[in-house]
């Protein structure tokens, strides 16, 4: 099977193959979009296991704010800054703000209260 170029991620100073990541990923993971661990992998390197811990199917991942961001990324990120802003979380960590619409981010904001 033929798997999309990932880009090589640096984390912890060290520089670590995403694309064998998101291969293994694919592989554990085969119910979940390929966009999504593709991004998990690019991201947030191993750390992807700990956001999939106990994902059996895509119910096991929470609420979807949107365009793939779901509550077990969301609380994740919020675990080692539980007063991070829906702003942050949106155009820092996930970089996925411009393509939230208002009721999606209404939506994640009143989730972060």
């Amino acid at each position: 099977m033929q798997y999309e170029q990932v880009e090589t991620i640096k984390v912890n100073n060290t520089v670590d193959n995403a694309t064998s990541l998101y291969e293994q990923l694919v592989h554990d993971y085969p119910f979940l979009n390929k966009s999504l661990l593709k991004r998990y992998a690019r991201d947030y390197a191993n750390g992807a296991y700990k956001i999939l811990a106990g994902v059996y199917d895509i119910n096991d991942m929470g609420s979807n704010f949107g365009d793939e961001i779901y509550q077990n990324e969301i609380d994740y990120l919020l675990h080692d800054n539980p007063n991070m802003s829906v702003d942050d979380l949106i155009w820092r960590q996930t970089n996925v703000g411009v393509k939230l619409n208002d009721c999606q981010k209404a939506k994640l904001y009143h989730y972060l209260q």
